[in-house]
């Protein structure tokens, strides 16, 4: 996924090991029981995610209480699914129907449990982007797990990396632990993300007002940085529908080639060519992209992205359109990095 959000130069993402500027979150559910959130605040926290939903029908039953309790207290709000394999669409829809408008909130994907799959996140994901194209969306995930569960997928195209590693297993204050945790990072590159807007750095944090030990994570910026992701971003410079029906036909009629040997979906070029404009007309897309695509040689393009699904194949195989799509997005994302020079 090209999201305008994605290609931001977000001032999170620094050296994870640098010790200034940094905010602290905790992240919290039912199991932390009541929570006294103006004790929270007063005790160096600046904002709080909590747990809304799981899987397509539990609401955590503290989240309407924690979620006003943190913002009466204000702390910077935000609301996470834990996302559980199968129906990902359907779980998005779940979570949006508990939370409501997601203006004013981080929003956060849990990728963590048994049995979760890269389609898995694709379907929540892609929902996500189809409902609020411009919010910016955490993925919260640990490299361990995330390699298990999705083989090292491309998370990056979808949202911020919200890093989970905790380098010392002790307890203290959220400015103890991460004065020890701080050494350390979270062992980037994975996943598309080459650097974090989130590190939850220990579950074993001791903040007043929380009852036994908490999660708790780091955010390297100010206030005002860590308030434009919970707001949706202008999209002031989308690429057009010609310049994605450009891309998207060109690249269908690319790896239809007979000298490639493939097939996309079993299907025809003309029905590929509307699987993937439609994939791509989900998304919003980078600032950068425009000045790209207005001077876009799609030939140039199409076999960029047939020799990225030719050189992963032998013989003749059937290239599903999801497959295809993220092969164009790829393509495109290197293409807008280099273009952008630092990215910003």
């Amino acid at each position: 996924m090209i999201a305008r959000y994605m290609m931001r130069t977000h001032h999170a993402h620094m050296c994870a090991w640098h010790p200034v500027g940094m905010l602290y979150l905790i992240d919290v559910s039912h199991h932390n029981g009541s929570i006294d959130w103006g004790r929270v605040a007063h005790s160096g926290i600046t904002g709080a995610i909590i747990k809304a939903t799981q899987g397509t029908g539990y609401v955590d039953p503290r989240y309407t209480i924690n979620i006003a309790g943190a913002r009466k207290a204000g702390l910077v709000t935000g609301a996470y699914h834990f996302l559980t394999h199968g129906h990902g669409a359907r779980q998005c829809d779940h979570f949006l129907a508990a939370t409501g408008n997601p203006e004013g909130l981080l929003i956060a994907l849990d990728v963590e449990q048994a049995g979760v799959t890269s389609i898995d996140v694709t379907d929540w994901c892609t929902r996500w982007r189809e409902l609020h194209p411009t919010h910016p969306l955490l993925i919260y995930c640990a490299h361990a797990s995330w390699h298990q569960l999705t083989g090292d997928f491309s998370g990056a195209r979808y949202g911020h990396l919200w890093a989970a590693r905790y380098p010392y297993a002790g307890t203290g204050t959220a400015s103890a632990l991460w004065e020890r945790a701080s050494q350390k990072s979270p062992g980037l590159p994975w996943g598309g993300w080459t650097s974090w807007t989130l590190w939850q750095y220990s579950d074993r944090a001791q903040v007043p007002g929380v009852s036994g030990h908490c999660d708790v994570s780091v955010y390297a910026g100010t206030p005002a940085e860590l308030a434009e992701l919970t707001t949706s971003q202008e999209d002031d410079m989308p690429i057009t529908s010609t310049d994605v029906d450009a891309i998207a036909a060109a690249c269908a009629q690319a790896v239809w080639r007979d000298d490639l040997n493939i097939r996309i979906g079993g299907s025809t070029p003309n029905s590929e060519n509307v699987a993937a404009r439609t994939l791509l007309q989900a998304r919003s897309r980078a600032t950068q992209a425009r000045n790209i695509v207005n001077g876009l040689d799609v030939e140039t393009l199409a076999a960029a992205v047939a020799q990225r699904l030719a050189t992963s194949t032998t013989g003749a195989v059937v290239i599903d359109p999801v497959v295809l799509a993220a092969a164009i997005t790829d393509e495109l994302a290197e293409r807008i990095t280099a273009g952008s020079g630092t990215g910003s």
